[in-house]
């Protein structure tokens, strides 16, 4: 069973605010981290697009698949579909190859 990595960049809809969408964020990160296979997560957003990235490290792609198949069905994560650009969404899942940390 090999870690993937799942990159999500999007953009919020017209009219959302920051204030909103972190209201909404933090319903959907109890989601997430309830998640078997969370191992790590980084969001951040890029300051002159306006433009969030969405970092995730699971520890197999058997785990994104379930998370996929709890996603659609979960209150949380409809509440935060409805904020975002779905025509922004982009989305990769990524098998790790080699990564290093300094902490």
């Amino acid at each position: 069973m090999k870690p993937y990595l799942e990159v999500i960049t999007f953009k919020l809809k017209a009219g959302v605010s920051e204030q909103d969408f972190y209201a909404v964020h933090e319903a959907f990160r109890a989601f997430l981290d309830a998640q078997t296979g969370l191992l790590y997560r980084t969001l951040a957003k890029h300051p002159e697009n306006e433009t969030f990235i969405d970092i995730i490290y699971w520890q197999s792609k058997a785990d994104i698949a379930k998370v996929e198949e709890n996603f659609y069905a979960d209150a949380r994560c409809k509440a935060l579909m409805d904020i975002v650009d779905s025509e922004s969404v982009v989305m990769s899942q990524n098998e790790i190859i080699a990564q290093s940390c300094n902490s």
